[in-house]
């Protein structure tokens, strides 16, 4: 690939690229086959989410599932799964979940909280450090009571 820069003539830009790399340049036209354009620009940032001092928010549906699911540094995990159209604005999941759409699935990692907009957006937001290790925490007592029910009834 031969950077170029609107100011200069491609062809002299890449006789200078093929010298470089080949010691010599060829006395032929130059075709060029592909273009690669590579651009950065910034979104607008999204409204943020209006929640109402008095709207109720409904609970959170049952999952349409739970799923074992790996992360790093937590290891394998009981994931809930979600139907993105079951879920109303305002609503918030904390990571680890699925959502899945008609035509997408959205992971929520540990440490991420999703909320549901008023026109049904996923905005993703990371949670503070210390809710974080809550959310572990949690997440690990949970597993150990799935896991080995026994281990935690008292001793007499």
């Amino acid at each position: 690939m031969t950077p170029w820069n609107t100011d200069s003539d491609p062809a002299a830009a890449f006789a200078a690229v093929y010298q470089r790399e080949f010691g010599f340049v060829l006395n032929r036209p130059v075709v060029v086959d592909d273009i690669r354009i590579r651009a950065t620009g910034r979104a607008a940032d999204l409204p943020e989410v209006a929640v109402l001092s008095d709207q109720v928010i409904p609970a959170l549906p049952e999952p349409a599932l739970v799923t074992s699911t790996y992360f790093d540094g937590l290891g394998r995990t009981q994931t809930p799964v979600f139907m993105l159209d079951q879920l109303q604005g305002g609503q918030k999941l904390s990571g680890p979940a699925l959502l899945i759409d008609n035509i997408s699935t959205i992971l929520i990692e540990p440490g991420w909280i999703a909320t549901i907009t008023a026109d049904h957006n996923v905005r993703m937001d990371v949670q503070q450090q210390q809710q974080q290790q809550q959310a572990v925490e949690h997440q690990q007592t949970m597993e150990l009571q799935q896991q080995a029910p026994q281990s935690l009834a008292p001793v007499g």
